[in-house]
């Protein structure tokens, strides 16, 4: 598993310049540069260092450092005051409150995520980098033997990949493990939203029996009509190709079925019932009241027009592009009010379930461009910070904000200064294209250091790379075998 790493320390107003000239000198080869070489340590997949200036003058001007990493927090700490632990004493060192003491620092810096979006959930840095090797170790045999191939099946070559994938020595770890199958791989994507699913479906079977009616009120009851719970369940999971009501109709149905054979289908409507009694209450009861609440104090925000400074669009505009990925960093006020506070809250903790466990197939409401994504309340939560790593440019990741997550986005800066007014939390907001981007690059801010250990290798590619290492040493026939190849 990858986490995120953020740490945050004010700096001393008289060292802010000579910390940007570090920073500068760093720019250049941030990978192996001699202060904070991110590509030394052990799966850091993207890293970055700047400087955050106040906006306020009762406001502290902030160093941020940031990693996305492999692995366990305290063994990524390790590595970081064993590899890089005296160019960590000269950063710092521009920083108020450091006494020398680099993991002190750290553990008094360090800041919790808010929200943290992964586009390849399950795959570390190593993983990315040898499978990127195969692929094109793959793509290399088949374009230097392609005479010879010709003639042959699918699955004759699929045999002749496999045995020169096996003659190659740097390959041994493809053949020891040979990756997911398709029930291995949706056992990973699936699992998380699974178990919810299953908690829910006893907590409804168990209160189920006390209604009236109820024939029998034991705990097989429990158990059968749970059963019939997560047959409505694996079926709605297992049908996303279906329409969403000729799904739940189906799914339904079945669990109706299921516990009508064994005697339980009136406990069954009970939960049955209780579940969209439930949803109906916080719908129209709980999210009602909430959007209703934002909406009154959307009406009331003065929004002041936002003008892109002098010079930020031509600083931001000459690091970007450079290679396939981009990064953005964005920092905007919140709206004041301890209501807006919790609410933006319960939206990251919502973003941050949902990140895990629906959208962790590399897409993100329709977005397949992420690799990772961070928001982190920064300034005693007075100002929202927010880190992306993502594939394309910057106008067509802002335009697939836009069109394919607006709502999500809204849900998010609509608790921000001068965004766009929404209404009913999700709605309108982002959908302002053209306010929606100007308003997200007045609030972006240069990015001093940036690393990536993988600069060329899309989110799709990533993926679409286990894959093809998932199916490398499978028996594939038929469409599972042309699906294999058309991956290539």
């Amino acid at each position: 598993m990858t986490y995120p790493f953020t740490l945050i320390a004010p700096v001393l107003p008289h060292r802010r310049a000579d910390l940007l000239q570090l920073l500068e000198q760093m720019a250049p080869d941030p990978g192996h540069n001699l202060v904070l070489p991110f590509a030394q340590l052990t799966g850091v997949h993207f890293g970055r260092v700047m400087i955050i200036d106040a906006d306020t003058p009762t406001t502290d001007t902030l160093l941020s450092m940031e990693t996305n990493f492999d692995g366990h927090w305290s063994a990524h700490l390790a590595d970081i005051l064993q590899t890089v632990g005296p160019g960590l004493e000269q950063l710092f060192s521009h920083c108020a409150g450091f006494t020398g003491d680099v993991a002190a620092f750290i553990h008094e810096h360090r800041k919790k995520t808010a929200a943290f979006y992964q586009g390849h959930r399950h795959q570390s840095r190593e993983q990315i980098l040898q499978e990127r090797v195969l692929q094109q170790e793959i793509r290399r045999f088949l374009d230097t033997n392609a005479t010879s191939l010709a003639e042959l099946t699918q699955r004759n070559i699929h045999e002749r990949i496999q045995n020169h994938i096996k003659s190659q020595p740097q390959f041994a770890w493809a053949i020891q493990n040979r990756g997911l199958s398709a029930l291995g791989l949706w056992w990973q994507e699936n699992h998380a939203l699974l178990g919810i699913y299953a908690g829910l479906a006893l907590v409804f079977s168990a209160v189920a029996t006390l209604m009236p009616y109820v024939p029998e009120r034991t705990g097989l009851t429990v158990l059968l009509v749970w059963l019939s719970g997560m047959v409505v369940a694996l079926f709605a999971m297992l049908t996303t190709s279906l329409r969403l009501l000729v799904r739940l109709f189906v799914a339904f149905s079945l669990g109706l079925l299921l516990s009508k054979l064994t005697g339980v289908w009136v406990t069954f409507g009970w939960a049955a019932l209780l579940a969209v009694a439930t949803a109906g209450f916080l719908q129209v009861g709980v999210i009602g009241w909430w959007t209703r609440r934002l909406n009154r104090l959307e009406e009331k925000d003065a929004r002041i027009p936002v003008v892109i400074k002098t010079g930020l669009l031509t600083k931001l505009q000459a690091v970007e592009d450079v290679t396939p990925q981009n990064q953005l960093t964005h920092v905007v006020r919140m709206k004041s009010g301890t209501f807006r506070l919790r609410s933006l809250k319960t939206v990251q903790s919502l973003i941050y379930l949902l990140a895990k466990v629906l959208y962790n197939k590399g897409n993100l409401g329709g977005i397949p461009t992420i690799h990772f994504a961070r928001w982190v309340f920064i300034d005693n939560n007075q100002r929202l910070l927010f880190n992306s790593n993502y594939d394309g440019s910057w106008e067509s990741y802002l335009g697939d904000f836009t069109d394919k997550a607006a709502q999500g986005l809204t849900a998010v800066w609509s608790h921000t200064v001068n965004f766009p007014q929404a209404k009913n939390l999700i709605g309108a907001g982002a959908r302002d294209e053209q306010l929606f981007k100007i308003w997200a690059r007045t609030h972006q801010i240069p990015t001093q250091v940036w690393y990536s250990a993988y600069p060329d290798v899309s989110v799709v590619n990533v993926n679409n790379n286990s894959r093809i290492r998932d199916g490398l040493f499978r028996p594939l026939t038929g469409n599972a075998l042309a699906r294999w190849f058309r991956r290539l």
